[in-house]
């Protein structure tokens, strides 16, 4: 092979990976080498569109597309597979007890790969004609041809006979394979050709799509063509990736929506190329897979290989499985069905090495379990108490059937320590968690969930914010605030007169939102000054202050509730006055669209806030007076007046 650029590996460790290679850039990168390739993605009518093009720069590439929406340097792809030292995987996965259901019948598995060996006997009638994207203008073959074997192998693993001459199986054999080529007869290509091969697929019939490839940098036309396939209904499965523990993000496998795998050996223990990663969803046997390969890649047609590339098509084929059963399901739906009817391994509930847990077809399709048991309620009642030791724990209403709990600070779980000590775990026995530490005086949200015997989750407890002894810090007096416009906040408050004084938490609707320095007692929340998490024009928010020392911080002060809003700066109504009798009228001109009503002012005081339909009031008091009209948008939300004065005689 050609030695290129890397890019992306396709998820096969040591044995089978798929490179895509090159960098990725933008319109607003350094130029590129003249004559560089570029992906330029629109908007079509059915979907996002994807052309390549020869240009010196992002904004050219673009310039050379009608409707283009964002363009990137295209990117290089390659697959290399070595064979590695029989089938176990079908096996350990209980395929054939899924088999008494359904078989995949009908259902359309989309591969996106290096094509598909159309002749080997043991995918005979099972590959459709699909497509081959290899450059403009290379479009023959229909995607049945492969000369790197690394699409074949995947395909064996959905969709093999248990009938053909060789003996093997796929998990799915009746389902049916839609192959779609984007790497050449040397396993290279590119990441323009893998978009316009994912959206081919989706418009084509696929029903999953299986992406057995990852790179560590993202494409945005990639994950528009992945976001196409989910708009659709379809399910998106991918290799977790092949960089170990604690490995990179790995690419499309963490785009939203998607199905990612990890994979495991034949002892189920997480193989150590695995990736573990929030993102991944499910595992699936990935090491030692025995498959089919094209008669050129080994004469007996047949080669074991190991990587995440591998455990994903089994998941792909449960997938099908699911769908003929259940064929209104959308591939979300189906996700849901794999993950909470996974095996359970590892600690309990979900982690970053099984994610769900291991792939189980059987329990999927209902064989063992036809009905899932119903999940957990919510755990309640949770309290906050601090201990002599100055220790707290947090306790709760036990759950019927629970069989552990998990503590959730902001929605992740909290690493604590059993009951019985050694190393942290993230789940409890009982109906308490004990907390060495917190800090101390700011209000910390948690939760609890029970846990199954399954490692499924309840829903969540409602928040509990705990708040834990609060040192006698004296708090700011006298908070003020008002809203002048254009999305800003001001606050103003006494100052805190005391040694070791570290500053003054802002806290915005109930939580932690800004420190400022001791000598601040103004404060302004605004586009201008805080970039992220500016006030939202129309939106109430209350603030409170709080003082702060090494040792605590005080009680919060009294809440300012304060309405964000842009000022509106429509032009004031006509106002005129005039004398009738021992009166005086003041009148003024009609509404302008998107008005809501009028606000009047008598000598700087608000005296009436009328109707749209009123355009005048009287004046009896006598003397002289000042009357100001003024427009009204919104309850805070009004434009600049206009001002008359009137005398009222007598």
């Amino acid at each position: 092979m050609t030695s290129m650029p890397r890019w992306v590996r396709a998820s096969a460790a040591s044995t089978a990976c798929l490179l895509l290679t090159a960098g990725l850039g933008t319109a607003a990168e350094a130029t590129p080498a003249p004559g560089a390739r570029w992906v330029v993605t629109a908007t079509g009518p059915d979907g996002p569109v994807f052309t390549s093009v020869t240009a010196t720069s992002g904004a050219g590439a673009q310039r050379q597309v009608r409707g283009a929406t964002t363009a990137e340097r295209d990117l290089r792809v390659s697959a290399t597979d070595l064979p590695k030292p029989r089938q176990w995987a079908l096996n350990r996965l209980q395929f054939d007890k899924a088999w008494s259901v359904t078989q995949g019948d009908g259902v359309v598995v989309g591969v996106i790969d290096s094509g598909v060996d159309a002749a080997h006997p043991d995918l005979a009638g099972r590959v459709l004609k699909g497509a081959t994207f290899l450059g403009a203008g290379y479009t023959s073959h229909q995607g049945q041809t492969d000369v790197a074997g690394h699409g074949t192998h995947v395909a064996g693993i959905v969709a093999a006979s248990p009938h053909s001459p060789t003996g093997v199986s796929g998990g799915a054999p009746a389902a049916r394979i839609l192959p779609v080529r984007v790497l050449d007869d040397e396993g290279s290509g590119w990441g323009s050709d893998v978009a316009r091969g994912i959206v081919w697929a989706v418009d084509h019939g696929a029903q999953v799509l299986n992406l057995s490839f990852g790179s560590t940098t993202p494409s945005r036309a990639v994950q528009a063509a992945v976001a196409h396939a989910r708009a659709r209904g379809v399910l998106v499965v991918a290799a977790g990736g092949n960089d170990g523990r604690d490995g990179p993000i790995s690419y499309p496998a963490t785009y939203p929506g998607v199905l990612s795998v990890g994979a495991v050996d034949p002892g189920d223990a997480v193989v150590p190329f695995s990736t573990t990663n929030p993102y991944i969803g499910i595992a699936a046997p990935g090491e030692s897979v025995l498959s089919t390969v094209p008669v050129k890649v080994d004469p007996s047609r047949l080669a074991e290989r190991s990587g995440t590339s591998m455990a994903a098509p089994y998941v792909a084929a449960a997938a099908a499985l699911v769908l003929a059963a259940r064929p209104t399901l959308t591939g979300a739906e189906v996700a849901a069905r794999l993950q909470e009817t996974a095996q359970d391994l590892g600690p309990l509930g979900r982690d970053d090495m099984y994610g769900a847990g291991l792939l189980d077809p059987a329990r999927a399709l209902g064989v063992f379990a036809p009905a899932l048991p119903p999940r957990l309620g919510s755990p309640s009642g949770l309290q906050f108490s601090e201990q002599a030791d100055g220790s707290t724990v947090l306790s709760w209403t036990p759950v019927p059937d629970a069989h552990s709990y998990a503590v959730l600070l902001e929605g992740l779980p909290l690493n604590l320590e059993s009951e019985e000590g050694g190393d942290p775990v993230y789940v409890l026995r009982g109906s308490s968690a004990r907390f060495p530490a917190f800090p101390r005086g700011l209000p910390v949200p948690l939760q609890v969930v029970a846990v199954d015997a399954l490692g499924l989750w309840s829903p969540p407890s409602a928040v509990h914010k705990a708040l834990v002894d609060v040192p006698l810090v004296p708090a700011p007096q006298r908070l003020t605030g008002h809203s002048p416009g254009s999305r800003t906040m001001r606050l103003a408050w006494t100052p805190v007169r005391m040694r070791g004084l570290a500053g003054y938490w802002i806290l915005r609707n109930g939580e932690q939102y800004d420190l400022v320095e001791p000598d601040v007692t103004t404060y302004v929340d605004s586009v201008a000054t805080r970039e992220t998490e500016a006030p939202v024009d129309g939106r109430r928010y209350s603030y409170r202050v709080v003082a702060m020392t090494d040792d605590g911080i005080s009680d919060p002060t009294a809440a300012v509730d304060l309405r964000s809003f842009t000022p509106w700066r429509t032009s004031p109504p006509d106002v005129v006055a005039r004398t009738v009798g021992q009166a005086a009228v003041v009148r003024w001109a009609g509404p302008v669209p998107g008005q809501t009503g009028w606000r009047v002012y008598v000598d700087g005081r608000l005296k009436h806030v009328l109707k749209l339909s009123t355009r005048s009031i009287g004046i009896t008091h006598r003397g002289g007076h000042t009357v100001t009209v003024v427009r009204l948008r919104k309850a805070s939300d009004q434009g600049p007046g206009r001002t008359v004065r009137v005398t009222v005689p007598g």
